[in-house]
């Protein structure tokens, strides 16, 4: 029998008989003691969260249309009725364990790790009056309930994290070390690399530790130990580890017994160039000269504001440049002041007479321009080996092209200028003979390391490959890839030697080619992908942990100085893998 006055919670309810009622949606049948709807309404709320939601709407429409307030409705029954519709708010709060609210936690502890925020961010007036509007239903904590979702958010994410792990058979990692005096604290950092079955490159920061003991390559070590074992990673599938020149590093990996570890090779052209550099008098007073200048603007806006429109007269459509100070810790640095410094050359001639600032002389120009010249190729080798899709199988032809280009310049030796720039192309060239060997091994046929032309199994030490290659498909003759009961070992051992053949006949891809999608596209190699994942699973530099610390001094400005080191590390963690799981966690 239905109901004798229709309420809006008959929309999701069917009266079965006179003391039950049949829910519309889950179709089970439930009591309805006394005749009344509570119950009804209980189970909507629990079980039915969204149409729960539209009910306290339609209620809420219903309500407000019966409240119609005109200049003449007494004040004792405006405030009856504002009574009411307070009440009617209140009934819309969510409670902590609603979907809704919960979502909204998530996104918030998102946002304060994301945007670098404090926690203290969710207690300002101008955020608490946004949610206010936005989600009234929603109740907004304090910082110590998202300090501690935040510990939640982590372990959510940590949890994804191994899943992702399970997948790499062997891994590479960078790591680096970070330190911020004004808080008083130092991180180092584990990222790890690998090529998933599918052959995408994946980097995931997996640690980042807070680091209060000092900074010696015995406790580095023992570090990094902790940190492996906290992920459960094996010794077995490391395949190597990227570091900076520090000595520091370099003993932690000493103490590393079975650890292979490799140069950080940006690290390297980094010191070679700079070295190169400050060997050359000339460079050294240049350098030092046109950083004058740089200071003159930069320590006056006056100076740049005049400096601006003496480039718009000469040029009303480009857009001002500002002058580029060197910066003694980045070579590249020198080489973008050299660039600008080109472009403003005559900008800054017009600006230097009227303001009795020194000018460079045409033969310091000439220097500075085939400076650039030289240095052109290092800044592209460096974007390109910092990228986040490089491989250390770029190494060897990178450094090959480097070393043909500064011997193929043909620089006249016609006065004192070209001849400290020779003595520059020289030194670099001297400089990175040692960077050939980077990714663990020299190439034997660098005459045609850039060609298209097939490779010989002589280049390559293919018996070394195939020792390899055997011991990966040892460790994974359990699986369903390679019972031994059907394929027996010598079988396995010569399709590795025709498939690795066959390999070595190939040609070489482009430098600009990506090799995971040459891998992607030859499944006729299928025995040597493993041994294809390993390789490539190694970055050519540790930026990818320094670009981490980039964003450490968001976390650390004066505002948040005081957040231990522990609660900042995870933030880092979320900041940097959040967006690399596309937030499904």
């Amino acid at each position: 029998m239905a109901p004798g006055k229709k309420s809006e919670i008959w929309r999701y309810f069917t009266p079965f008989d006179k003391n039950r009622a049949k829910c519309n949606i889950c179709e089970k049948v439930y009591s309805r003691a006394g005749r009344t709807t509570s119950g009804l309404r209980t189970h909507l709320k629990a079980v039915h969260a969204e149409e729960f939601e539209l009910l306290i709407r339609a209620e809420t429409e219903l309500q407000a249309s019966k409240m119609i307030i005109s200049p003449e409705t007494p004040l004792k029954e405006v405030k009856k009725q504002l009574s009411i519709e307070e009440s009617i708010m209140k009934k819309k709060q969510w409670d902590a364990k609603h979907p809704l609210s919960q979502q909204i936690d998530y996104r918030i502890s998102e946002m304060i790790a994301l945007d670098s925020l404090p926690f203290n961010f969710v207690e300002n007036v101008g955020f608490r009056r946004l949610m206010q509007l936005v989600a009234p239903q929603y109740t907004l904590k304090g910082r110590n309930f998202f300090t501690e979702h935040s510990q939640e958010l982590y372990a959510k994410v940590a949890n994804k994290v191994k899943f992702i792990l399970s997948d790499l058979k062997f891994m590479s990692f960078t790591t680096d070390i970070w330190s911020e005096p004004a808080a008083n604290v130092s991180i180092l950092s584990l990222t790890c690399h690998g090529i998933t079955a599918n052959f995408n490159r994946l980097s995931i920061i997996l640690k980042c530790e807070e680091f209060d003991e000092r900074h010696t390559g015995d406790v580095i070590a023992s570090k990094f130990e902790s940190m492996l074992n906290e992920w459960n990673i094996l010794k077995e599938q490391v395949h190597c580890m990227v570091r900076d020149e520090g000595s520091n590093m370099k003993r932690a990996f000493v103490n590393l017994a079975g650890f292979k570890d490799i140069d950080c090779t940006v690290h390297k052209l980094q010191t070679n160039i700079k070295t190169a550099l400050n060997s050359q008098e000339y460079l050294v007073a240049l350098t030092q000269k046109c950083n004058k200048i740089a200071g003159h603007f930069n320590h006056s806006t006056i100076a740049q504001d005049q400096l601006s429109k003496v480039q718009l007269r000469l040029n009303p459509d480009q857009v001002p440049l500002t002058v580029i100070k060197d910066c003694s810790t980045r070579w590249n640095s020198t080489f973008y002041m050299f660039q600008r410094f080109l472009k403003l050359k005559d900008a800054l001639a017009i600006y230097g007479n009227s303001n009795n600032v020194p000018n460079l002389s045409s033969d310091e120009y000439k220097a500075i321009e085939n400076c650039v010249l030289i240095l052109k190729p290092f800044e592209e080798a460096t974007r390109n080996l910092s990228s986040s899709d490089s491989s250390i199988s770029s190494v060897i032809p990178i450094i090959y092209m480097l070393k043909k280009g500064i011997e193929d310049l043909n620089l006249p030796v016609e006065d004192n200028v070209n001849t400290e720039i020779i003595k520059l192309a020289l030194c670099l060239l001297n400089q990175n003979r040692s960077s050939s060997i980077s990714s663990g091994k020299k190439p034997k046929n660098t005459k045609s390391i850039d060609d298209n032309e097939p490779s010989t199994s002589a280049d390559y030490p293919t018996k070394s490959l195939i020792t390899n290659l055997a011991r990966i498909l040892d460790s994974s003759s359990d699986g369903d890839n390679y019972d031994d009961e059907t394929e027996p070992e010598d079988t396995i051992l010569c399709q590795i030697k025709s498939q690795l053949k066959s390999y070595l006949k190939e040609k070489r891809i482009s430098l600009n080619e990506n090799p995971l999608d040459w891998w992607k596209s030859k499944a006729k190699f299928d025995k040597l992908t493993e041994l294809a994942r390993m390789y490539l699973s190694a970055p050519p530099a540790s930026v990818p942990s320094e670009q981490l610390f980039s964003a450490a001094g968001l976390i650390y400005e004066p505002l948040k100085n005081r957040l231990m080191g522990d609660k900042a590390a995870k933030l880092l963690f979320l900041k940097y893998n959040l967006p690399l799981l596309k937030f499904d966690y």
